[in-house]
């Protein structure tokens, strides 16, 4: 069954290094493009004004990923404390985005549930974590991911939310 409406931010997950975000609360992803201007004189039948212009080209792919959630006493999944301690080892961790399956959907024909299959993966670096510890509110941690490297995944056509292009 296809879903129809808006997309709901609880279907869209995020894992680090293959466990679910602990009591999250959201996340941002932000795919980034550097670029450089070029210009170039115009030829002579062009107008004066075209050398007003210039041309941009992308030099450098990257992402970030902001991601929030809740400090949770008893937390299985990757909390505060695990990715604070993620941090400290200063090594790349896995991210990845998936989207959650409709559990209206049928099991496929062996009987195994579906396994929601990731639209991005790529390695991360933890560049931030901070905590929020307000009077009389849950504690909120905050972490912020800087991509490095190519991802190993990038397949917008695993997410069911709209149609993309026109192929």
């Amino acid at each position: 069954m296809n879903k129809t409406g808006y997309v709901n931010g609880d279907d869209v997950l995020m894992t680090v290094n293959g466990v679910a975000t602990g009591h999250a609360t959201g996340h941002t992803v932000t795919f980034n493009a550097e670029t450089e201007s070029r210009s170039v004189k115009p030829t002579q039948s062009q107008p004066v004004g075209v050398a007003l212009w210039d041309d941009q080209i992308v030099r450098k792919l990257s992402a970030t990923v902001n991601a929030k959630g809740l400090c949770f006493y008893e937390e299985t999944e990757s909390g505060y404390k695990t990715l604070l301690k993620m941090w400290r080892e200063a090594k790349p961790v896995k991210l990845a985005l998936v989207e959650r399956m409709d559990e209206s959907e049928p099991d496929n024909p062996d009987g195994v549930s579906k396994i929601p299959q990731p639209y991005f993966v790529c390695d991360f670096i933890i560049t931030k974590v901070s905590s929020a510890a307000n009077a009389k509110s849950d504690v909120e941690y905050d972490v912020d991911f800087a991509s490095t490297g190519a991802p190993e995944t990038f397949d917008p056509t695993n997410i069911t939310g709209e149609e993309l292009g026109h192929e």
